[in-house]
């Protein structure tokens, strides 16, 4: 059981028979490798799983020793299935909620079984062994069936029931419309309502909107349009100009769709690209001032030794006129880059991975 953000509680259906059955019976190691493969399996709405003994561990809170202990119960018991798939280390174990029946129980079931054998083999006598009589009792499985309980039951045939009524009053509602609209063309209400209960409602409407598009493009083919569209809606009347249309308005589609997909992918692209830079801006400034601060804790004579240095490799004509261009912006990344040399500064890409950009 997880209480969301939502505050809604989420649970495992725990079948009645466990409960009233089997829980007196179990140990305590027992009933919890149990909930836990019931968590894993029909909390997750699967017939099975597989699970490995850790997970069981995890959720148990019991040793390696009691979860397999409690495994050997389960299967004593015929409350638990399980399959191996692979060998050796990859073996991986399935496990599937049986919830056999108590002895009681099974003792009935077999009593039960053998005399339906009996009907069934006194009635059989006779026939070709090869056919199978049509009030043949086939065995019964020990597969369970979950089902809910009568309270909730109830509760999922009213939702069933609301979610019908909803479903049926937007089917008559526009079932309505439709009969307005046919009957506003020209169809009589009598044929209109004959249409509704022989047509589809796409398809109809489909028709409705060829008269239209007819009407507007090639009003000389409509002679009476009532009749027109209850011909048109009967016989599957079709033509090539509104064929055509369809056609055309598919294609504008798709080329809108194509161009807004383009669009988003431009978008996504430039944002992508601001946001890098603005990190590459981040780092730039991060490092710059990295070095003002190791320089200016250097002493005077040091910090006389690196002005020097930048000055000499400054005096080269490319970097002078570097320089002038970029107003002074060449002389300050090559002091930065001199400064850097004496720094054990992280590169852009593993500094970025540790910071977070505002």
């Amino acid at each position: 059981m997880v209480l969301t953000n939502s505050n809604i509680l989420h649970f495992t259906k725990i079948p009645n028979n466990f409960i009233d059955e089997w829980l007196f019976k179990l140990s305590g190691t027992g009933i919890k490798v149990f909930l836990v493969i019931l968590r894993k399996t029909i909390g997750w709405q699967k017939d099975s799983d597989i699970i490995s003994i850790t997970q069981i561990q995890k959720n148990s809170g019991l040793s390696e020793n009691s979860v397999l202990s409690g495994l050997k119960e389960l299967k004593y018991h015929n409350l638990l299935e399980t399959q191996k798939e692979g060998r050796g280390k990859g073996t991986k174990i399935q496990y599937k909620i049986k919830l056999g029946t108590s002895e009681n129980s099974q003792q009935k079931q077999k009593t039960s079984e053998a005399n339906n054998n009996e009907i069934n083999t006194s009635k059989s006598e006779g026939l070709n062994k090869n056919i199978i009589a049509k009030n043949e009792v086939k065995p019964k499985t020990n597969t369970s069936k979950f089902e809910d309980t009568k309270d909730i039951k109830i509760q999922k045939k009213e939702e069933e029931r609301n979610l019908d009524n909803s479903s049926e009053n937007k089917t008559n509602k526009k079932t309505e419309e439709l009969i307005k609209n046919l009957v506003s063309l020209g169809v009589s209400k009598k044929q209109s309502e004959t249409i509704i209960k022989q047509y589809d409602v796409e398809y109809i409407e489909t028709k409705i909107n060829q008269l239209k598009y007819l009407q507007e493009k090639k009003p000389k083919k409509i002679n009476g349009k009532g009749r027109f569209l209850y011909n048109s809606i009967v016989e599957n009347w079709q033509f090539d100009e509104y064929s055509i249309h369809l056609e055309k308005l598919k294609k504008e589609k798709e080329k809108k769709e194509k161009a807004k997909k383009i669009a988003e992918e431009l978008e996504k692209k430039r944002v992508g690209e601001e946001e890098e830079n603005k990190k590459r801006e981040y780092y730039e400034n991060w490092i710059e001032k990295q070095c003002q601060i190791y320089f200016e804790s250097l002493p005077i004579k040091k910090q006389i030794a690196i002005k020097e240095r930048v000055e000499k490799e400054m005096s080269n004509p490319f970097y002078q006129l570097l320089n002038k261009a970029f107003n002074g912006t060449a002389y300050r990344v090559k002091f930065r880059d001199v400064v850097k040399e004496y720094l054990d500064l992280p590169c852009y890409e593993e500094f970025i991975k540790n910071q977070r950009i505002e």
